[in-house]
């Protein structure tokens, strides 16, 4: 039987330890009637936070799918009470975590050590997060953020306005998305979506980035240089707002620097919401998607997230296909034996060229 452990703090909860077993963590949005604002410090980290007297400490126990309160006295033997012998959620153990809506504040260090961690989701409520958050969690590759969709957008006096080719909905960034991608210095996907319905908004991609000391003698002056464009990817925001047309001026030094493939999702992320996207950085998404067709159709095979066919719905979307490229697509799709998408780019060529025969391909 799972369990955790908790402190009061007036009319909410500090969750400080949860025990049981499984890759996957649900933390509970409340304790019996009492919700969970905050996660302690070192909550998943392998060394529970000391920063509790343990005569505050309280214990909670999964009944059904509700935590309740336990009663009894708690056990000085922090992890164990009599007839509960489970470890704690914590190191290798946990490959995903999904904090739910109430959440507001995470402690220091609260997922230090879980190099088995993979992705993460944050409520649209969440307001600060700690130092060291993800240390040794060299595995972490997504962030999912919610967004309160009934926000406003908040005006500011320095907001820059990016050209724009539509009207879109108000958009404001998540408050910790700075802080949460600059906590990992790996290539990092964070996935906006509306909270409640979970429709994706926008995906950006933070490409990977390290620091190099260099010493200048004889001065004995050390200066850091970064490597890779993850730095200045994750330099385009003007305090907590992500700044889309600077994010979008640096896709040129990533052509230059990062993978074919990290390109095409840096590409394929923006022209998928085309939020705030210029004219200008749409076509240049677009003409370097078309420099190389076999590695973007192979991109988009590998994507197992996304349908094939409404990946090419925003390619054509965005005026991806000419007579050229639609006919080297329907020849890459007809040789990697997906008959779903023959069909669809043969529907579009009917569209784009009604007059003339239709093609064949067999399988």
């Amino acid at each position: 039987m799972e369990y955790l452990e908790y402190v009061l703090r007036g009319d909410a909860a500090i969750l400080i330890r949860m025990y049981g077993v499984g890759d996957r963590v649900l933390v509970p949005s409340q304790i019996g009637h009492v919700p969970i604002r905050a996660l302690a410090d070192h909550v998943f980290a392998p060394d529970a936070s000391v920063m509790f007297r343990p005569q505050e400490i309280r214990t909670a126990i999964l009944d059904g799918d509700e935590f309740r309160p336990e009663p009894l006295p708690r056990d000085p033997d922090r992890g164990s009470r009599e007839g509960i012998e489970l470890p704690a959620r914590s190191a290798g153990s946990i490959r995903s975590v999904f904090l739910p809506e109430g959440i507001e504040q995470i402690g220091n260090y609260a997922f230090y050590g879980l190099f088995n961690l993979e992705e993460i989701s944050f409520p649209s409520t969440m307001r600060s997060i700690g130092s060291g958050l993800f240390s040794g969690c060299g595995k972490i590759r997504r962030m999912d953020f919610s967004m309160d969709s009934e926000r406003e957008e908040e005006p500011s006096g320095c907001e820059m306005q990016f050209p724009q080719k539509k009207e879109l909905s108000s958009f404001v960034t998540p408050g910790i998305l700075r802080e949460a991608v600059w906590s990992v210095p790996y290539e990092l996907e964070a996935v906006l979506k509306e909270a409640g319905s979970g429709k994706e908004r926008l995906r950006l991609l933070f490409p990977e980035y390290y620091e190099e000391p260099k010493e200048n003698t004889p001065a004995r002056i050390i200066s850091i240089i970064y490597h890779g464009t993850g730095h200045p990817y994750r330099n385009c925001f003007l305090g907590r707002e992500i700044q889309f047309e600077r994010y979008d001026e640096t896709f040129p030094l990533a052509k230059a620097q990062e993978s074919r493939e990290t390109c095409i999702r840096l590409a394929m992320n923006r022209l998928r919401s085309g939020l705030r996207l210029s004219e200008e950085a749409e076509t240049r998404y677009v003409d370097y998607l078309r420099g190389d067709l076999e590695a973007l159709f192979s991109g988009l095979l590998s994507r197992e997230e996304f349908d094939l066919n409404a990946e090419m719905s925003v390619l054509d979307r965005h005026g991806f296909f000419t007579e050229k490229t639609l006919g080297c697509m329907l020849d890459l799709a007809a040789k990697a034996g997906r008959a779903d998408g023959v069909s669809f780019l043969m529907d579009l060529e009917r569209k784009k060229k009604p007059v003339g025969g239709r093609r064949k391909f067999e399988f």
